[in-house]
């Protein structure tokens, strides 16, 4: 019986070894068709299937063997054409043949062929499965098309087809890699609904896209469903909704993340702390970034560039130049991490883009001094280790230089820039300008007015802020008059420039004083003045400069432009660029801004009196440095922080009647030269002459900590503010030139509150009326 089947089933065996031979030469023969379209390949194609074609009517699945083999070589349009051939060589087509077909166009990425072919199931009587589908959504995802990834998962509901795993990991990731985080959001849910378990690769894929739209809220939402989930929260996982975080500004969410894979046993990797230093970086935590630049040691989890160079720019955002030297010149050579233009550019940065070192005209300031010839000497050293420095590296330099007021140090670096065909941008054209404003003895006007002239040549149009500061500079040098003789003449022909843009915003004054009444008071938003190319409001106490522009945008109905801004407690004159940040109007008020040749005046109250009475005048020109806050800012006096000036002089004194034991009040006329965050405040605080209704400089009791309420002492300062219930400080005055370079002198009365508070003081010496009416 053996011998006996053994020779029944010889004839069949050598005839399926004849087919699969057939099927190879032909696949060879297809193979080396040059790829083409049309009628050409058709007939190739069925020149070559013609030796087979019996064989192939008989069985289909040498057709299938073909196919496929098509496919694993990506020869998407010869398997097409197969395809399409067969149903007219008589040769049957089933859902196999189509999905192997799609499958070689979705690996040679052709999205187009493959949503042909899918189209063409209908025409030849073929039914899709789920497999035909999940190929065509995997073109799409790999040709970038993540509509028609949506609309073929809508299809395959319409048509019954019940999507899978698959299915939706195609889609899911169609959309994370267009950055429509939110539609992969969204298909997420649809799986878990549809009862389909996503794994971590899919959860993985979704975070990446929220991480690069900086959706950390929707990332941590994530991390929280994967704990109700088979999903693995791996070091994967955490790494993408860290990334979210730092894009997102969210550095104590980063720090709270790392803090959760410790605690929940996850392996931390390089990429881990850099995106957590790199938060803590944009967050300006420097101590944070150091301390988790330590963690990598402890956790011996390898340093490389990247993580230097972010806790180098943590260093520089904060003014940490010492430190951000020690990292580059000390640290990183230490561990062999090589360096580059990036990391010496954050190292610069810290020596002239921060707060903390910005001028203040002191020409004995060592900070200032030593940091920009640090800043040479790190593009001297990029030179020697064979690292070239470009443009961007060269205007940190430039910027170092002009914080300590380095004119010619300046210019010079900006030769080399020029000579060596660098990119130079509005940026560095800003420093080399700011250098020469802030240069000592005396203010480099002429060079100023070099620049000015090199940016036209450059083809570059200088804005409102680089015309100012030119314009300060000839005040300091030559006086207040010639720096409005220069703007004039920059105003004609910056309109001239764009007369279409001037045209839009030299609009007549309108009736809009009646519409927003006479009277700024507490509650409104009155229109005290529109002149061609500006409008000015009375901003009450406890708007916001920016609620107060889009309150007028929105009353108005066209766009307006910050130029100038009161602190929120602040009321008063606030004017506004009558166009868009790029208008003339904008550019003009800019410019007079920056060139410090507007007039403001303003009113406040403070508790004591200074030295001389009534009529005395005085100066504070303590230098301001700004400390930034996480929900808020604060000014103190500092020889780091910049050049400020605020000039008062004695209106009246008076007393609080309820308070017999207290000392005087001032009223004080004051007229800031310069513009500081708190500068008023600030400068006032520091010579014993707190703001009444100032609650952050007002008392000793606002330097204490939430300890102390509830004490005597926050209860004296209680005492103190309850006769005064907001800040007593009010623009009253100002005075600039319109677009037609007209002068405009706007006033704004005291408000009512303020009034009233007055009124319910006992006078002492000398008379206020003036500032009153």
């Amino acid at each position: 019986m053996a011998p006996a089947l053994q020779s029944s089933y010889r004839p069949a065996n050598s005839a399926l070894r004849g087919v699969t031979a057939g099927a190879d030469t032909v696949l060879e023969q297809l193979c080396r068709l040059p790829p083409s379209s049309g009628g050409a390949l058709s007939e190739a194609v069925a020149a070559v299937l013609q030796p087979v074609l019996a064989s192939w009517r008989l069985d289909p699945r040498p057709a299938t063997r073909c196919l496929a083999g098509l496919a694993r070589a990506r020869a998407s349009a010869v398997a097409v054409a197969v395809l399409r051939a067969l149903p007219e060589l008589r040769v049957e087509v089933n859902v196999i043949h189509f999905n192997t077909a799609i499958s070689a166009c979705e690996k040679a990425g052709q999205w187009e062929a493959a949503l042909s072919l899918l189209s063409g199931l209908s025409a030849a009587s073929v039914e899709g499965d789920v497999i035909s589908f999940n190929s065509a959504i995997s073109s799409c995802e790999k040709g970038g098309q993540w509509l028609a990834a949506l609309e073929l998962i809508e299809q395959m509901r319409d048509r019954r087809v019940v999507p899978d795993t698959i299915s939706f990991n195609a889609g899911i990731s169609a959309c994370s890699k267009a950055g429509h985080w939110h539609a992969a959001l969204s298909l997420l849910s649809e799986m878990v609904a549809a009862g389909a378990e996503p794994n971590t690769i899919i959860f993985s894929t979704v975070l990446s896209a929220c991480s690069l739209a900086a959706q950390w809220l929707a990332a941590l939402d994530l991390l929280t469903q994967m704990t109700s989930s088979k999903a693995d929260r791996n070091t994967i996982i955490f790494n993408a909704a860290i990334s979210a975080c730092e894009r997102g500004n969210q550095w104590m969410v980063a720090l709270e993340l790392l803090s959760e894979m410790a605690t929940g046993l996850v392996q931390k990797d390089t990429i881990t702390f850099n995106a957590a230093i790199s938060a803590c970086a944009r967050g300006g935590e420097w101590l944070a970034s150091l301390q988790l630049l330590a963690q990598m040691l402890e956790c011996r989890v390898q340093r490389d560039s990247i993580s230097f160079n972010a806790a180098i720019g943590a260093c520089s955002k904060a003014g940490e130049w010492p430190m951000a030297l020690h990292l580059l010149t000390v640290c990183m050579p230490a561990e062999q991490i090589k360096r580059s233009a990036i990391s010496f550019t954050a190292a610069m940065d810290a020596g002239g883009s921060s707060e903390q070192m910005n001028n203040n005209n002191n020409n004995n300031n060592n900070n200032n001094n030593k940091q920009w010839l640090v800043a040479l000497g790190l593009l001297t050293e990029m030179k020697s280790l064979g690292i070239r420095a470009d443009g961007i590296a060269y205007s940190s330099a430039v910027s170092a230089c002009s914080k300590a007021g380095q004119c010619l140090a300046a210019l010079a670096l900006l030769g080399v820039m020029l000579g060596f065909r660098m990119e130079v941008t509005p940026v560095t054209f800003t420093g080399a300008i700011c250098a020469c404003e802030a240069s000592q003895p005396e203010a480099r006007w002429e060079e100023a007015l070099a620049m000015l002239e090199l940016m036209v040549q450059s083809r570059l149009r200088p804005d409102g802020m680089q015309i100012g500061a030119v314009a300060n500079s000839l005040r300091k040098a030559v006086g207040s008059g010639a720096a409005v003789a220069f703007l004039q003449r920059e105003r004609a022909a910056f309109i001239a420039w764009d007369e279409s843009c001037c045209q839009s915003t030299c609009v007549q004054p309108s009736c809009l004083l009646a519409e927003g009444g006479e009277e700024g008071g507490e509650g409104g938003l009155a229109v005290l003045c529109e002149a061609p190319g500006l409008v000015a409001i009375s901003k009450p106490s406890g708007l916001s400069s920016e609620n107060a522009l889009e309150l007028l945008a929105r009353r108005l109905r066209r766009p307006f432009s910050m130029v100038s801004r009161l602190d929120q407690p602040t009321s008063g004159v606030l004017v506004f660029a009558d166009g868009r940040e790029s208008s003339v109007a904008t550019w003009w008020l800019q410019a007079q801004f920056a060139g410090r040749v507007v007039s403001k005046e303003y009113v406040c109250l403070c508790i004591g009196a200074p030295p001389g009475g009534v009529g005395a005048e005085g100066e504070v020109s303590s230098p301001l440095r700004v400390l930034v806050g996480p929900s808020s800012s604060r000014a103190e006096v500092s020889p780091l922080g910049r050049e400020a000036c605020t000039r008062c002089r004695v209106l009246a004194t008076y007393r609080d009647p309820g308070d017999e034991a207290a000392g005087l009040l001032s009223l004080l006329q004051v007229q800031p030269l310069t513009g500081r965050t708190h500068q008023i405040r600030a400068h006032l605080a520091s010579i014993g002459l707190p703001l009444a209704g100032d609650r952050t400089y007002g008392s000793p009791a606002s330097e204490v900590d939430s300890s102390t309420l509830g004490s005597s002492q926050d209860r004296d300062m209680e005492h103190r503010t309850t006769w005064c219930p907001r800040l007593f400080l009010h623009c009253r005055r100002l005075e600039l030139l319109d677009l037609n370079g007209e002068p405009q002198i706007i006033e704004a009365k005291l408000p009512e509150m303020l009034l009233q508070v007055l009124s319910g003081l006992q006078p002492v010496e000398g008379d206020a009326s003036s500032v009153l009416v």
